[in-house]
């Protein structure tokens, strides 16, 4: 374990910026700002076209793209059935249709942490690798207006591009870092990473750093 500030002490890291790419699908998808996100199913938000959305996936990227060196943190809301991909993806990732080749850590332009609010598990290129969740403070069970739990908790996503690394991180409420998976890639498409996140009956909201 480490603490949040170790990541983040390189000047070459810096925060994520916020402004969302909507995504095409109006189902479920009420955005609260530029730092929140929310999917649920079966509610219809009228949104205007946009050529960048996804259109058969319930994601969203950042838009503007990931530096360098670059570290930020999300909080994740799961209801239960639910759960999210906190994800890093090439901007040039296809956006059309209901195929493998739009979906966040289905193909080899993305990978994600998947987080169902009890465990995780890391997708690339359809390889899927459960990843036991850590006992950690930063999960808490909380209850809606119609009694289903949530539970939410704080992952951390570091992108080193010239080192070739991607890492996810547990992050608690006493702002330590439990490292939960490490990707060793080649970052060789031309295109940008940006950060994004694919829901399911869930919300996301970009962390705020001191």
């Amino acid at each position: 374990m480490e603490e949040r500030t170790g990541p983040n002490q390189d000047p070459g890291n810096t925060a994520v910026s916020s402004h969302w790419i909507q995504t095409q699908r109006t189902e479920g998808c009420l955005f609260e700002g530029n730092r929140k996100v929310t999917y649920t199913q079966g509610r219809e938000e009228p949104y205007p076209d946009h050529p960048e959305r996804f259109e058969g996936w319930p994601q969203v990227v950042c838009r503007e793209s990931v530096c360098e060196r670059c570290y930020w943190e999300a909080e994740c809301s799961v209801s239960q059935g639910g759960g999210v991909h906190i994800a890093v993806t090439y901007k040039g990732i296809s956006r059309k249709g209901r195929g493998s080749d739009c979906g966040f850590g289905f193909n080899k332009h993305s990978w994600s942490l998947r987080s169902d609010g009890h465990s995780y598990s890391v997708w690339h290129n359809k390889n899927l690798t459960p990843i036991p969740a850590p006992p950690s403070p930063s999960h808490r069970a909380g209850a809606r207006a119609d009694g289903e739990g949530v539970c939410v908790s704080r992952v951390g996503v570091c992108v080193d591009r010239p080192a070739g690394t991607l890492s996810f991180y547990s992050v608690s409420d006493s702002h330590t870092l439990t490292l939960l998976h490490t990707f060793h890639t080649h970052f060789t498409e031309h295109t940008p990473l940006c950060a994004g996140f694919s829901l399911q009956n869930s919300s996301v909201s970009l962390c705020q750093l001191e």
